[in-house]
């Protein structure tokens, strides 16, 4: 049994944000303590709901949530409203192009700088009101950025994921809707592949 607590899920994170600045890494104990935490985490998630989603099912899941035919966005309004935008990303996944791409980069950098996401935004990417408090804008650009490091291999995808997960673990009590959950479960297993993935490549034994 691992004796060291993984400290990233003491408080909360949405409220209080980490910051991660100059964090050293701690050794192999760290990453035992972080598989154990993501283990409690999957083992409650299953607990809640009636089965997994597989990848398809997810994306079919959330794009039909809110009949996206009436939830166009569009970049020349004045104002458009985050979850449907990125909602609108996922539903053109396999034809994603650079625009869209960027988009996907411009909210990982808003997460990365401020750790919140707001409902509204202006079409420069202006927040355009205070409430950062929708848990599906977070697991939205969470998958996408799953999405876009399965594609890049660019860690900067990785590391806005672990900094999301670790957010939205300590909001997990909060949550009631079990499409969530299991999409928030499909994302913490890619999340521990990843990271097995990395330590085998990099001669790590957990």
């Amino acid at each position: 049994m691992q004796n060291m607590t993984y400290p990233y899920s003491n408080t909360d994170l949405l409220e209080n944000p980490e910051r991660y600045q100059f964090t050293k890494f701690m050794g192999e104990k760290f990453l035992e303590s972080y598989f154990y935490s993501r283990k409690i985490i999957l083992n409650d998630i299953g607990g809640k709901i009636d089965k997994k989603m597989n990848f398809s099912e997810i994306i079919d899941n959330l794009t039909n949530i809110n009949n996206l035919e009436n939830n166009e966005y569009n970049l020349e309004n004045n104002e458009y409203n985050l979850e449907k935008l990125l909602l609108k990303i996922l539903s053109n996944n396999q034809n994603r192009n650079e625009k869209l791409n960027e988009i996907i980069d411009i909210f990982l950098k808003k997460y990365e700088i401020k750790k919140k996401l707001v409902m509204q935004y202006d079409n420069d990417f202006h927040e355009k009101d205070s409430n950062y408090k929708n848990l599906r804008n977070y697991i939205l650009l969470d998958l996408l950025c799953v999405i876009r490091f399965n594609e890049t291999k660019n860690l900067k995808f990785l590391n806005t994921i672990l900094k999301i997960n670790d957010m939205l673990v300590t909001q997990i009590s909060l949550w009631n809707n079990k499409n969530d959950l299991c999409v928030f479960q499909w994302l913490l297993e890619n999340e521990i592949r990843i990271i097995l993935e990395l330590c085998k490549l990099k001669g790590v034994k957990i």
